[in-house]
């Protein structure tokens, strides 16, 4: 029996959580900026599109205490940290995020495919590196050059 759904089957660990695996489970934390207007902007976004509660955010200036092992000096971008203690930055952030959102999944779903990927990640790293003529901040910038997919 599931805690979320009563009535469907346990297929979707995503969605769907036996009652034994509900105390352990821990939803991915999104960590954003807290001094960038944009970057808050954008977690109130996320919040108003999570409908099924499946992220939690941390501002960046919290995150440090929860996380003393991530470098959040000079954050390079959107980062989701997950149970397991991986971590995505920038677009890859994005996709996590819209994947786990009703309203996002098929555009999340379109950053797998590899032309979609490479050139969200060009266009991520360009706003983030100009955030500051969008309302955000300097503390928002990205290097130069986004990781290849």
């Amino acid at each position: 029996m599931c805690v979320r759904f009563p009535h469907a089957r346990c297929s979707w660990h995503d969605l769907c959580v036996s009652s034994d695996a509900a105390t352990t489970r821990t939803n991915p934390v999104v960590i954003y900026d807290d001094v960038c207007k944009v970057c808050t902007r954008s977690a109130r976004m996320v919040r108003r599109f999570d409908w099924l509660r499946m992220l939690d955010q941390l501002p960046r200036s919290a995150a440090a205490q929860h996380y003393p092992d991530l470098d959040l000096d000079g954050i390079d971008g959107l980062r989701v940290r997950f149970s397991d203690g991986s971590l995505t930055i920038g677009i890859d952030a994005v996709r996590s995020i819209m994947v786990r959102t009703i309203a996002g999944v098929i555009p999340g779903a379109l950053l797998y495919l590899p032309g979609i990927h490479w050139m969200g990640a060009r266009a991520y790293a360009w706003f983030a590196r100009n955030r500051y003529r969008f309302g955000g901040t300097v503390s928002c910038e990205l290097p130069a050059s986004p990781p290849d997919a």
